[in-house]
């Protein structure tokens, strides 16, 4: 069974992936930070729609995928 972490930053993530590993789990691909950005528009209630683009706002989030190890592949390694 794999399973991906996410976290805002890289600390979070990092004690996750600590916490994970002690429980039998391993990472199968290296730590990545991903960067976004969304587009703010501002909302016209009277129209009730999207008017006028505001600003673009950029963020940033740090992934990894884990798996769960069998029993006697840990014993192995």
């Amino acid at each position: 069974m794999e399973v991906s972490v996410r976290r805002m930053k890289l600390g979070q993530l990092m004690r996750a992936v600590r916490d994970l590993e002690q429980r039998g789990w391993e990472c199968i691909a290296p730590v990545q930070k991903i960067a976004n950005e969304k587009k703010i528009f501002d909302y016209d209630e009277k129209i009730g729609r999207f008017k006028d683009f505001k600003c673009v706002e950029g963020y940033e989030f740090y992934y990894v995928k884990m798996r769960k190890v069998d029993k006697d592949e840990r014993i192995a390694r």
